[in-house]
């Protein structure tokens, strides 16, 4: 059987509502990792300092027969039309 990765980013703050989700659709452990976005080449300053964008990242390994149902749950979780809302990746890993 495969197993499959989904990294999930969302702005910071966020990563609970990613975690309630994915164990309400079955997974069970989860890592986060503060990020950053480097998404403006230029971005605007507060008192000389860059603003850019917190993120966190949360990695779930799981196996193939719950990788969608996952995915599908934190999709729906948060509104996909929304910019800067949040990603979803899914890698295959062994």
């Amino acid at each position: 059987m495969k197993n499959f990765m989904i990294l999930v980013t969302v702005p910071f703050g966020q990563a609970n509502k990613v975690i309630e989700a994915a164990n309400e659709a079955g997974a069970t452990g989860m890592t986060i990792i503060r990020a950053r976005g480097k998404d403006n080449p230029a971005p605007p300053k507060l008192f000389g300092l860059n603003m850019e964008s917190e993120q966190e990242l949360i990695l779930i390994a799981l196996n193939q027969k719950i990788t969608a149902v996952v995915c599908n749950r934190i999709r729906n979780e948060f509104v996909t039309n929304k910019i800067n809302n949040g990603s979803i990746y899914i890698l295959p890993i062994q």
